[in-house]
């Protein structure tokens, strides 16, 4: 006999396994934005955060303070500054396509 604890760790499971469906089927207006700001903010914080961590330690061993430090950090905001402007672009490109609602308006209004 199946236990009710069982039971209910199975029905627990079926409950988010179906919001989880939901969601995926039912895009947010917001959700878009957030995935840019998370990969805009991702270009900006991973590449500066590891070349601080890694400047620090690689001076440390080497005894050049602050020479490799600076070095780091200049190449990482040399990093961000492209993969910024690369998602930017890549944003822009998709943004400029005409979806099938527009493309399906515009042949209405030729045939007119």
């Amino acid at each position: 006999m199946v236990s009710e604890t069982f039971k209910d760790q199975c029905a627990l499971v079926c409950f988010f396994a179906k919001m989880i469906n939901e969601q995926e089927t039912n895009n947010q207006w917001w959700q878009s934005a957030l995935m840019i700001f998370i990969r805009l903010s991702a270009w900006v914080g991973v590449p500066i955060l590891a070349a601080v961590w890694l400047g620090k330690w690689l001076d440390k061993k080497f005894a050049s303070e602050p020479l490799i430090f600076l070095t780091a950090v200049g190449l990482a905001f040399l990093i961000s500054t492209f993969g910024l402007i690369k998602e930017a672009v890549a944003e822009f490109k998709k943004a400029e396509k005409p979806s099938g609602d527009q493309l399906e308006g515009r042949s209405e209004q030729e045939k007119k």
